[in-house]
Order: structure tokens, then sequence, then C-alpha cells
């Protein structure tokens, strides 16, 4: 093997049992020189089992491989596997796409497009199990919701926006140790409490303003305020409406 170290072209020789690069004598002109890359890797099931590329760096879409000992008979099973001992081979590209093209269709169920591509291919050909096109499906869920998984800088972030794009968010206050305030309204629901929580309400429009507890609302906790419309009944039952 020879490499070029520091501009110098060298050989690999064992001196006192240790590998060191001896230069060449005569060193070689610049037009004779061919320079090949490569690279090793191994099974991570087999550490015998060798693989080496290599190519030339003037031509890298040429490549020759290689490989050293023998390959496993039998692939061991997946890593993140816990409930099976079976050996894991990888699911073909083509059969995927095949999952999400029958999901992708209306009103069709994992249950149903696992029966359907294991009925009309053959086993090398079909989906792993069941599972696995549930999988696929909640992939295609996740990938359908631009902001799940989105932390929280990115949510203060949509928040921030909303101020310019959302008429229901009027006011966002930051304090320093403090978490984030959002004020959110409609116009509406302004000019009702204008109506039935003042003084200048009639009495038998009147309401009283009341401020419900703060409760968990996923990420984030919620205070409301209510106050009962008495401009609005449910239909049939007489009962006001609460905003």
């Amino acid at each position: 093997m020879t490499r070029c170290v520091n501009k110098v072209y060298c050989k690999q020789h064992m001196v006192d049992k240790r590998r060191r690069w001896i230069p060449l004598d005569p060193q070689p002109s610049e037009e004779n020189v061919v320079a090949v890359t490569s690279y090793y890797s191994t099974l991570k099931s087999d550490s015998s089992y060798r693989k080496r590329v290599s190519w030339l760096e003037g031509n890298p879409g040429v490549a020759v491989y290689e490989y050293q000992g023998q390959p496993p008979m039998v692939n061991q099973p997946h890593g993140g596997a816990r409930n099976t001992d079976g050996e894991y081979v990888r699911t073909k590209p083509c059969v995927l796409q095949g999952i999400r093209e029958g999901l992708s269709q209306k009103r069709a169920t994992p249950r149903d497009v696992y029966e359907e591509l294991v009925i009309g291919n053959d086993s090398d050909s079909r989906p792993r199990d069941h599972k696995q096109v549930r999988n696929v499906a909640q992939q295609m869920t996740d990938t359908g919701c631009p902001h799940k998984g989105a932390n929280v800088s990115d949510e203060i972030q949509l928040v921030l926006q909303s101020l310019h794009n959302k008429s229901f968010v009027k006011h966002v206050a930051f304090r320093h140790g403090k978490l984030p305030v959002i004020v959110a309204y409609t116009d509406e629901q302004v000019r009702d409490l204008s109506r039935f929580c003042t003084r200048n309400a009639p009495e038998n429009m009147r309401s009283v303003l009341g401020i419900d507890r703060t409760f968990n609302l996923g990420p984030c906790f919620v205070t409301l305020s209510v106050y009962r419309n008495m401009a609005a009944v449910i239909c049939g039952d007489l009962r006001f409406i609460c905003g």
C-alpha cells in the first residue's frame, strides 16, 4: 500500500513490529500516479465478514466491491425488537410505497390494506405484519400535522405570528422568570360584555361576569372569563347560553 504523506509518496512497512510509512526512492512523477480511495466496513452481527469499496478519484462513478469472509446464514433480530427473536429482513421500498398508496385511499384502514397486500403479493413483496402497516399509517398522520412534535420555541413563534394573522389573539406578554401570558378574545365578546355585564345594562339583561378556575389544556394553562348571554336561549329549553 502506497500513500502520500506530507507530499511525499510512502510505502507501509513493518519496523520493530510497528507499521511505518517509508518514503519511496526514487519518488514517482505526478503523471505516473493513480489515486485510489477505499473504505472498509464490517457486518455488525459478524465482525469476520468485511466489505471493501475502492474507486479511482478521477472516476468515482465506477467502484469495486470486495467481500472477505463468509456471510452469516441466519440474519440477526432487529436491534429494537423486544418480543421476538426472529431474523430481521428489511422491507423492500416498493412494498412500503404500496402501503402508503393503499392508506391514501378514502376510508382505507390498516387492516384492509394489510389483507389486500398479503393476498395479492408473493411472500417477499408483502408487509411484514399488520403492525408495520399501522406504523406507516401513524407516520403519514404525523406528516400531515406540521405542528406536531414542535418544541416550545416553535410554539411561541406561532403565537407571535398569530398576533398579526389571527383576530382572536390580542396580546402576548413576556416577563423575566415567568411563563408568557396570552390574552385572546373576539370583538363580539367585548360587545356582549358591555351589553350584559356593565352598570348600564338593563335590569332584565344583566349578567354576572365570572372568572373560571385555571385548568390544564394540553401543554398550557387556561383561565376563562364567563358570562350569561341574555340575548340567546337554547332551543326548546328556555335556558340562556353562557358566553
